[in-house]
């Protein structure tokens, strides 16, 4: 009863913390968030909850049944019996004759005592079982909610560094543009050139346009994906950026990872268990049942209802304590097909494992080898980043001097810019195959 009110007041807290604006956010608060409000984890919490309940039900079993009953009977019309007449000297006759009392009330307690109930003892076994399973459920939910969570904060900071880079391109883009007038004016720059310049800067500050927007959807789907209110995306602070959340990686992907055991294998070991108790269980339902039950009560018989209620005078008590051993002798095969149905099922689950350890092995080398790939890859494009920014800054400088045409500083300009584009998908991508990586670990979460 305690923990169903804690649940209670969770869900309460929940719903008031969702109606409250989240300002900033890591990511490791984004995860924290996620688990606290989305309603798949809170409600795979209940089911550890309904699993204990079925637990404690199962073991109550066991436990003193006691009930009481009282019964007040007013016989309108005393039921007649026929007795032979050879009773009272009249053979062959039927003499009708009417027993009891107008009144007839009685009152008792029952008490049985559970001593042996094979099925029950298995019972309790599987509702462990059941359990654990519900556990481990839970952790695949942590995990599904950590990964989606995740992916979408990256998603975030990649539109994030886009919108910045953007930014920056657009001012470049301008300079660029107006220095090509510049040179026109003085007749160094062709018309062709300053208007090539223009539609550069157009198209920058069109891309820089959609990249706010495309941030803002995110910072809501990032808000979204954490069970938060959406609407205020746009003022999200994010508090780490694209370039410190893939550096942090590096290390990661180069060093050496312990993999632990993910929740599916987990999963298929819990049901070859479940299997292999549930067969005991079905198997000693053809075990007998012994249970000591007893009873005692008092029964009070009158005409007069005043006088039926007099405990002194007209009630009768009664008791009684019986051995209760029941046996089931022959079912039709039908607990022999119930056993040899669970035995399969574990026999499905072992072979499910163990095709699942042979394919996780293959996710892990794959995931490894994706990681090694795209932080190669990430760490040609930085340095094709400072590559690219020393030569615009040089073409610019030499131009300036003469000694570099308007058509080369447009497109060294152009190659900065997607060296650094190339450099934030990267970067992305870089973060996605480690997020892989490490749920094919199973260590995405602790």
């Amino acid at each position: 009863m305690k923990k169903l009110i804690v649940l209670i007041l969770l869900f309460s807290a929940v719903w008031k913390v969702n109606a409250q604006e989240i300002s900033s956010l890591s990511i490791e608060k984004a995860v924290e968030t996620a688990l606290s409000k989305k309603a798949t984890f809170l409600n795979s919490q209940i089911d550890i909850e309904v699993a204990k309940q079925n637990r404690r039900a199962t073991k109550g079993q066991y436990l003193p049944q006691v009930s009481a009953a009282a019964e007040m009977k007013n016989n309108v019309i005393r039921p007649t019996s026929i007795l032979p007449g050879e009773l009272s000297n009249r053979p062959g006759q039927k003499i009708p004759v009417q027993f009891g009392t107008l009144w007839q009330n009685s009152a008792g307690v029952t008490v049985s005592q559970k001593l042996y109930d094979g099925n029950n003892l298995s019972q309790q076994m599987a509702d462990a079982v059941q359990e654990k399973i519900a556990l481990n459920n839970q952790a695949k939910t942590k995990i599904a909610l950590a990964y989606d969570t995740y992916k979408a904060y990256y998603q975030a900071l990649w539109y994030e560094a886009k919108l910045k880079n953007l930014a920056t391109d657009f001012k470049r883009k301008t300079e660029t543009a107006t220095l090509i007038s510049n040179k026109a004016g003085e007749g160094r720059a062709l018309p062709t050139e300053v208007t090539e310049a223009q539609i550069a800067s157009k198209n920058s500050k069109v891309a820089l346009d959609n990249a706010n927007r495309n941030l803002v959807l995110a910072k809501q789907y990032l808000l979204f994906i954490i069970g938060s209110d959406t609407t205020g995306g746009g003022k999200l602070k994010l508090t780490t950026t694209l370039a410190e959340a893939s550096n942090s990686k590096k290390t990661l992907v180069l060093g050496v990872v312990q993999p632990t055991e993910r929740p599916e294998i987990t999963e298929q070991s819990l049901n070859e268990e479940l299997a292999i108790v549930s067969a005991k269980s079905e198997a000693k339902k053809k075990g007998p049942v012994v249970a000591l039950n007893g009873y005692l009560g008092t029964q009070g018989f009158n005409n007069n209802f005043a006088k039926s209620l007099d405990f002194s005078s007209t009630w009768y008590g009664n008791s009684y304590i019986a051995l209760n051993v029941s046996m089931p002798l022959f079912n039709g095969f039908d607990t022999e097909t119930k056993v040899q149905k669970q035995r399969l099922k574990g026999l499905q689950s072992a072979n499910t494992k163990k095709e699942l350890l042979q394919n996780i092995a293959y996710e892990q080398n794959l995931a490894k080898s994706a990681c090694l790939q795209a932080l190669d890859n990430w760490q040609v494009k930085k340095e094709n980043v400072a590559l690219a920014i020393s030569t615009s800054a040089l073409v610019k400088a030499r131009a300036e001097e003469g000694r570099n045409t308007n058509r080369e500083v447009l497109d060294a300009t152009a190659t900065l810019s997607e060296a650094e584009s190339q450099e934030i998908e990267a970067s992305y991508n870089l973060l996605l195959t480690v997020l892989d990586y490490e749920k094919a670990l199973g260590t995405l979460v602790k």
